[in-house]
């Protein structure tokens, strides 16, 4: 799926399109749901958000409930240097800049064995029901879910006995290797090489 955004251009009235191609959805849809509570008997009669079923697991279940033990720290490193999808993490991060996503965590990304990254519960882009949120996502550093996973949830909440998480545990958590900077590649830079200013 391709994802465009009209981007303004500085100095001009004007917009240019800016895409992110091949970026992987799952498809959602609205529709009736009709049934009965059991034990019950409540009727349900309204509208409901459906996905499809997406092949793979969240990074979350990937990292802390693998069953029926966790994935050693090893092949969890080898995962996301070597196999997870370096293209799709950038431009996943893309997207929640772009889209001002505010719900981007470990549930909300899949993977499956090949590598492949899916983007699910989008219904918050654009939104602005978050209140002060421009984006939050663990893909992009300095947002509150990329501290989370850097420092620990209590921590971030400022918990009056919190610690940093990588103090107490003495390791860090993989989901910092999430940050879009780990898969820049050699250029180290995001985005298109625009016109030079015309002053």
């Amino acid at each position: 799926m391709n994802v465009c955004v009209a981007v303004p251009v500085e100095g001009r009235s004007n917009f240019r399109a800016t895409c992110i191609q091949q970026l992987s959805f799952v498809q959602v849809w609205l529709d009736h749901v009709e049934g009965v509570v059991p034990g019950v008997g409540y009727h349900v009669h309204m509208f409901g958000l459906w996905q499809e079923l997406v092949k793979g697991v969240s990074i979350e279940n990937f990292l802390q409930k693998g069953q029926p033990r966790r994935v050693p720290p090893p092949q969890v490193l080898d995962y996301f240097m070597n196999k997870l999808n370096k293209t799709q993490v950038v431009r996943a991060a893309i997207f929640d800049l772009l889209t001002s996503q505010c719900d981007r965590h470990a549930q909300n990304l899949f993977v499956d064995e090949a590598g492949n990254l899916k983007l699910i519960d989008n219904e918050i882009c654009l939104a602005y029901s978050w209140g002060h949120c421009a984006f939050d996502s663990v893909l992009i550093p300095t947002t509150q879910k990329q501290e989370i996973a850097r420092m620990g949830n209590h921590y971030i909440q400022k918990s009056s006995t919190a610690t940093p998480a990588h103090a107490t545990r003495g390791r860090a958590d993989p989901q910092v290797l999430l940050d879009y900077r780990c898969y820049m590649g050699e250029q180290g830079q995001m985005g298109t090489i625009y016109p030079p200013r015309s002053c």
